[in-house]
């Protein structure tokens, strides 16, 4: 049996036993389904504005009420809860006003203590107002004094997954419009953009080169955001990560970043992050570069458009890139430098360029260094939406300083969007931090540690003579097993024709031996590195 009812967030149904169910339970039921104590709400069985309650025996049965399956009552707050005594005001000295208006100076701060009014609320369980939202701690925001306390600078926003994110939107507006429909409140957010209108109606000639009120972009007042599209990013085989850190810990001094290779998956529930995103990493790949004492410079990879084409055959893309770095701190950044401003700038530009058809990006930046222990430690981040709108549209270049930004000076007859930092606009001769475009990502534990390739043979800088070496030493097993080495298959369309290649690629994914010609093609090519 059905009853219907009817509040002031929406409809509801309440499954009761039948008519022989009691006026006290079916009470009960709606205390629970509505989130309302018990003698806190009253019941009318017509609309409230001209309501008929319901005051009767809680033992009666709802069929000897007139109460059976279908019918619609409708509830409403307790007179005795909604009107209370007021609080009471008392003149100020600094108040200007008579004995019965109102000011910020006499009024009472509300009590921090006082029980919170939940049973009132007229929205979805997933949102908050102030009769349900407990107050909270105050976090000072503006630079510490750091000669006093630890200069490590905390992110202060609480960021979410992408995907509770936009479920928390859409329940905002959850009994305003139809599932199907999309509003302002529950739409995703609008892709950012601090380039002005290429059309325009405004009579001048076309931005750049002319501008008026309709066509120019939005300032760039920078904020932290509060969700993040990828939460985690974890090793699948950690020996990998082990080996690049290897690399980079015989010469510490200078630094080294190599691209990482895998898969996006949803996080698994076992973990109890509903809804998020974490990357798994399956194979390390260090690409042409200069190393630097305080960074990395990478140079144009010939081999790149083959290495994505080998790792899409065996369906992995690049997740992130990793780079290592040597502890970065100082007094003009607070405290610890998270990513250096050339480092944001790659990484937005990575960003960038993987991502999908809305310029969304879930490519992770990971850092490695030595924490004050003199452990490795990685970290992790993602640019902002607009942070990465800002390298896009050409707002931003390196500051002073390893780890500053400042705004980038305009051409003569351009014009940029000016950044506004913390209340300031910052002219192209200084420089801010860029920890407000930053979203930290966890670097996690492997969830299901099995490594997808048998061997981590094969070196970062392989070269022919590495192949022959490697051919030769495992020239008895078959090619699926062979060639199970992720450097190896990004090496292989050096050697041979890339078709050829893309079937052993295939092969060794598919953990079966190809078909019998073309086992012969491969024998063939392969015959002149074998003895």
């Amino acid at each position: 049996m059905i009853v219907r009812v009817q509040s002031a967030s929406g409809q509801k149904r309440v499954e009761v036993g039948s008519v022989s169910t009691s006026w006290g339970e079916l009470l009960e039921l709606i205390s629970v389904k509505f989130d309302f104590p018990v003698g806190k709400f009253r019941i009318s069985r017509r609309p409230l504005h001209n309501p008929e309650w319901v005051n009767v025996d809680p033992k009666l049965a709802l069929g000897s009420i007139g109460i059976e399956h279908g019918t619609m009552v409708y509830l409403a707050p307790d007179d005795d809860v909604v009107v209370e005594s007021g609080p009471v005001f008392k003149l100020t000295p600094k108040c200007q006003h008579n004995i019965k208006a109102r000011c910020l100076h006499c009024l009472a701060p509300a009590d921090p203590d006082a029980p919170l009014a939940s049973w009132l609320c007229n929205h979805p369980p997933t949102a908050f107002c102030p009769k349900c939202l407990p107050p909270e701690e105050v976090v000072e925001s503006s630079p510490a004094n750091h000669e006093k306390e630890d200069p490590d600078k905390p992110f202060k926003v609480d960021i979410i997954p992408y995907a509770q994110f936009m479920a928390e939107k859409r329940a905002l507006c959850k009994f305003k419009h139809h599932l199907s429909t999309v509003c302002h409140s529950c739409a995703p957010p609008e892709m950012i953009s601090y380039a002005g209108k290429s059309r325009c109606d405004g009579g001048h000639r076309p931005w750049p080169l002319g501008i008026c009120g309709k066509c120019a972009p939005s300032n760039a007042v920078l904020h932290l955001q509060s969700y993040r599209r990828c939460d985690g990013i974890s090793f699948k085989d950690v020996a990998a990560g082990e080996r690049f850190i290897s690399t980079w810990s015989a010469n510490p001094g200078i630094q080294r970043a190599a691209i990482l290779f895998g898969r996006f998956i949803d996080e698994p529930t076992e973990t109890g992050n509903i809804g998020a995103i974490r990357a798994e990493v399956e194979g390390i790949y260090i690409p042409p570069q200069e190393g630097l004492p305080d960074g990395v410079r990478l140079l144009r990879d010939p081999h790149e458009a083959s290495n994505l084409k080998v790792a899409a055959e065996l369906g992995l893309e690049p997740v992130g890139w990793a780079i290592t770095t040597l502890p970065r701190s100082g007094k003009e950044y607070g405290g610890e430098v998270f990513l250096s401003g050339r480092e944001v700038r790659q990484a937005a530009r990575f960003q960038l360029k993987f991502s999908d058809n809305l310029n969304h990006s879930r490519f992770v930046t990971m850092v490695i260094q030595y924490n004050n222990q003199g452990n490795i430690e990685p970290k992790a981040y993602q640019i902002s939406d607009q942070g990465v709108a800002m390298e896009r549209d050409g707002l931003i270049e390196e500051g002073s300083a390893v780890g500053f930004l400042r705004p980038k000076t305009a051409k003569k007859g351009d014009f940029l969007s000016s950044i506004i930092f913390k209340n300031k606009t910052v002219t192209p001769d200084k420089d801010f931090l860029p920890d407000e475009l930053l979203v930290k990502v966890i670097p996690m534990k492997p969830f299901n540690p099995q490594p997808m390739f048998k061997y981590l043979h094969f070196p970062f800088n392989g070269t022919d003579v590495h192949f022959t070496a490697h051919v030769q030493v495992h020239r008895n097993e078959p090619i699926h097993v062979q060639f199970s080495d992720f450097l190896l298959l990004l090496f292989l369309p050096q050697v041979m024709e890339e078709s050829l290649a893309l079937e052993i690629v295939r092969s060794v994914k598919a953990g079966a031996p190809p078909p019998a010609n073309v086992q012969a093609r491969i024998d063939y090519a392969l015959k002149k590195y074998v003895q």
